[in-house]
């Protein structure tokens, strides 16, 4: 299924090889048709084709998550904050990254920071309550903050967002309100 899309890439980036966007669909086609090293060493390249804005960085990060490489998933995103520290949706790909690939303490820092900037974020304020509610690390969950931002979120969604009523629900289990 991605064999063609690979080959048409392939002939794109050579007639374009300094486009990073090409080159990360490439990468992206490549990893999906089972083609792991060729994937690898062509989102190398496409970070390499020079200064790289926060939107490119957030891009490349995207294909290091999707590639399971959490250590240069999360470089990414830091260099997409250092050229634009407040770029929110830059903060949430980070925390997000974090949270998938097990950081969850730092993953709530960044969630914090997020919902500093926009305190009604939905995706970060429903991220983090799951974070509070459902962390292996104890020192982590708080569930009566939990149960708050949950809340918050299905208010927002008037509860027809599954995903918060899912934390909703771990909230409630995590603060021993099984009942509800």
């Amino acid at each position: 299924l991605y064999t063609p899309a690979v080959d048409a890439l392939r002939r794109a980036v050579e007639y374009l090889p300094e486009n990073h966007s090409l080159q990360c669909a490439l990468a992206n086609a490549m990893w999906r048709a089972n083609l792991k090293d060729a994937a690898t060493a062509t989102l190398n390249r496409a970070q390499e084709t020079g200064d790289l804005n926060a939107q490119q960085w957030n891009a490349v990060g995207a294909v290091w998550v999707m590639m399971e490489n959490p250590t240069l998933a999360v470089s990414a995103y830091e260099k997409a904050l250092r050229l634009e520290p407040d770029d929110v949706p830059s903060r949430l790909h980070l925390a997000t990254a974090l949270q998938v690939f097990g950081n969850t303490k730092r993953a709530v820092t960044e969630y914090q920071a997020v919902l500093k900037s926009q305190p009604h974020h939905q995706s970060a304020t429903n991220n983090l309550a799951w974070i509070y509610a459902t962390s292996a690390d104890a020192s982590v969950r708080n569930g009566t903050e939990a149960v708050r931002l949950a809340q918050q979120v299905c208010h927002a969604t008037k509860r027809r967002s599954p995903s918060a009523m899912d934390t909703l629900a771990a909230a409630y289990a995590e603060v021993g309100e099984h009942d509800k």
